[in-house]
């Protein structure tokens, strides 16, 4: 590929959810591997926020010595691959994207798979301190998750019911499957999750004999000055947030227990309060004038999502724009957002997998449709010009509408 266009269109067309049957025949063609102590991330929801948080905390002791891999983008590919928190080069990427392309053909892997190759690859020719790692789906078989991995730490966010064809159909048999970045001796952290799952990690924990370590609830979550959440978590008081997104208190305690569980992340109290105080996060409730952004694509998402709205709409209607995929269930995540918001308008997207007007069949007779997102949010803007209006969904849509703001 010529450009880095060329080449995020190619991983996009590849970007299946399922692992490749032939992945690890891959890996040991490519002689794939990663020697930095790895910190890897699992979980339901609020991976790569988590990863995020973890990533701002450790360039303030490696500086662009820091690895960070998520498993999606919003524009171009190489977002995805982060040294120091930005974006690896458009000459790096395509280098060694290039070099494995015929390796991609033969094997034909997927868009994600595509995305561990060069990041592993442009993380080794780095020489990183650390690589933060965000799983795919899962954790046994997901593509992160190769052998020889030096993991110095494993967190697991959450666990809820989602992609439950490939990974299991309840909560516990989830948990079974994430539980596969867990390693011998080293220590785990998680977040909130119901019993069975919690179960489910504490056996997996023993068998490895290894510490399992629950986050704490953080004390008075509460928004200043109307653009930030301020709370404490033990032993820090006044952590600062700027992000008026309540779920994401959650998942910076992730990053702040830790500090507190890996020597790797030990860093001074003023480093960590400045680190989590200046980043934020796009498309997580991202601002633009009176528009939000966020991509909310599953249930989970859209119920902590939920919680946030009365927040950004500060004794305002709040009327969304909501577009989703056919595979997203509408039957949960419609019904939260009709409680929460003044009204939403539903809308599609460019992608051969975007839900369309008989797509929203069902829930039509209660909700104006209009295909084209632009248009439909100048009608939001004509209709409630004083109104904040919040965009969520799809990350695809939430990647088109960025790019029209």
């Amino acid at each position: 590929m010529t450009n880095l266009v060329e080449a995020t269109s190619y991983i996009r067309s590849r970007y299946r959810e399922i692992r490749s049957d032939r992945y690890d025949a891959f890996v040991r063609k490519s002689k794939l591997g990663l020697r930095a102590p790895v910190i890897h991330v699992a979980g339901s929801n609020g991976k790569g926020s988590t990863c995020f948080y973890l990533t701002e905390i450790a360039t303030k002791k490696y500086g662009d010595s820091v690895g960070t891999l998520y498993n999606s983008f919003f524009d171009l590919a190489n977002e995805a691959i982060c040294l120091g928190g930005k974006p690896i080069k458009e000459e790096k990427f395509l280098s060694w994207f290039n070099k494995g392309l015929p390796l991609f053909e033969k094997f034909e892997v997927t868009g994600f798979e595509i995305l561990v190759y060069i990041a592993y690859n442009a993380f080794e020719e780095a020489g990183v301190s650390l690589a933060i790692l965000e799983c795919g789906m899962g954790g046994s078989d997901d593509p992160t998750n190769i052998d020889g991995l030096d993991t110095r730490l494993a967190l697991v966010t959450n666990v809820s019911l989602e992609h439950t064809e490939y990974l299991g159909t309840t909560p516990s048999e989830i948990a079974w499957n994430i539980s596969g970045i867990i390693k011998k001796g080293v220590p785990v952290i998680i977040g909130a999750m119901d019993e069975n799952s919690l179960d489910a990690l504490r056996e997996v924990a023993a068998r490895e004999k290894t510490s399992l370590t629950r986050v704490e609830r953080p004390y008075l979550p509460h928004v200043i000055q109307g653009i930030a959440f301020q709370f404490d978590y033990s032993p820090y008081k006044g952590i600062v947030l700027p992000t008026l997104a309540h779920y994401q208190v959650a998942n910076a305690c992730m990053a702040l227990e830790a500090t507190k569980n890996c020597p790797l992340l030990a860093l001074d109290e003023e480093d960590i309060r400045s680190a989590l105080s200046e980043g934020t996060i796009p498309g997580r409730l991202e601002k633009k004038g009176n528009v939000y952004l966020d991509c909310a694509s599953n249930p989970a998402a859209i119920e902590s999502l939920y919680r946030c709205i009365q927040t950004i709409g500060r004794g305002r209607p709040v009327h969304v724009l909501f577009g989703s995929k056919t595979s997203s269930n509408l039957s949960v995540m419609l019904p939260l957002l009709d409680d929460a918001a003044s009204n939403v308008v539903l809308t599609s997207f460019q992608d051969e997998e975007a839900r369309g007007e008989e797509g929203y069949a069902l829930y039509i007779e209660d909700h104006l449709y209009i295909e084209n997102p632009l248009m439909a949010l100048m009608h939001l803007q004509m209709t409630y010009p004083n109104d904040p209006i919040l965009i969520t969904g799809s990350a695809t849509l939430i990647a088109e509408m960025k790019k029209a703001l």
